[in-house]
């Protein structure tokens, strides 16, 4: 048997070889297990993408006897996409999320103790499984052997196909309307940065992406979809377009991956008392980034002497 675990990790997961250090579990006999990760990237799935192992990595691969992190996967609505199972499921594969289907939210790989959880193998010599409520406790009430298992973290995964509306996205709009005080939290602001981090580590050197202000949120848009800035979650984009109406900044940045350094943005029509805010929510998704503001320039009418208008930097880096 094969089975896939998806879900959101903690991206602990390096390339080389797996941890051994810290609270830790050892793989149990007749089991392996794979893990990828998408670097904190993200995952796009939609009719023109690459399918989702083209956008991982397999950071390792553990075989039974071998000390490994008890690692975690926590759950997302993001999770539950048909085509992603159905995307993941091909040839033969067990999909297993946290939350979806029954199953635990998060997902251990080890939830007992020394007691339930004895070494794979016991003083005598016989096959023993783990009795927890972790997956290799449940992999271990299942008949036949646990075989392979492909643990795969990402840090969101977002639907490219034209949004459909069901009840359940509806509901998730009108609960927004009920609470026009509502503000991003701390989770909020992670899950934008999320976001943020994956459109522009998908972009190359000088893209320019197009971003938005709202209150504290500072959105960057996917110009891939319909409406760039739905691959963010209906709240986030609903506090910044209809609570934050009256108050918003559209600007762009130009992102800059030089070969030689870590690289830049170029950040575009930034009112300079806007410019704390933005340094921040940047700082949440890309800290090692440097910053540089600059004039939104925008086309206009010759002047009487000729001059097309505009003007340079304001600040950079």
């Amino acid at each position: 048997m094969s089975y896939i675990l998806l879900g959101h990790g903690d991206l602990l997961v390096h390339r080389g070889a797996p941890p051994c250090s810290g609270e830790s579990i050892v793989v149990p006999r007749g089991t392996t297990i794979q893990l990828y990760t998408d670097g904190g990237q993200g995952l796009v799935i939609g009719p023109d993408e690459l399918d989702v192992w083209s956008q991982v990595f397999c950071a390792a691969a553990v075989d039974a006897g071998t000390g490994l992190h008890n690692l975690v996967l926590h759950g997302g609505d993001d999770l539950a996409n048909d085509q992603l199972a159905s995307d993941l499921e091909r040839g033969g594969h067990t999909l297993i999320r946290p939350g979806v289907d029954g199953m635990p939210d998060p997902i251990r790989l080890c939830t007992g103790t020394p007691r339930t959880c004895p070494p794979p193998v016991d003083p005598f010599g016989e096959e023993v499984t783990h009795d927890c409520g972790g997956l290799l406790g449940l992999l271990g009430r299942l008949p036949g052997p646990q075989g392979v298992v492909h643990w795969l973290e990402c840090a969101s995964i977002t639907d490219t196909r034209r949004p459909v509306t069901t009840p359940e996205r509806a509901e998730q709009r009108t609960h927004v309307a009920w609470d026009p005080n509502w503000v991003p939290d701390e989770a909020a602001q992670r899950a934008i940065a999320r976001v943020n981090r994956r459109i522009v580590r998908a972009a190359s050197d000088r893209t320019i992406v197009n971003f938005v202000i709202g209150g504290s949120a500072f959105l960057i848009g996917d110009s891939r979809l319909p409406d760039p800035f739905s691959c963010h979650h209906p709240m986030h984009a609903y506090y910044v377009r209809e609570l934050q109406a009256d108050n918003l900044v559209h600007g762009k940045i130009r992102v800059r991956r030089p070969w030689w350094e870590n690289g830049w943005f170029d950040v575009a029509g930034v009112p300079q008392h806007r410019e704390t805010l933005v340094r921040e929510c940047i700082a949440r998704f890309a800290p090692h980034k440097g910053i540089g503001f600059v004039e939104l320039r925008t086309r206009q009418a010759p002047s009487p002497s000729g001059g097309a208008g505009g003007k340079g930097a304001r600040s950079h880096r």
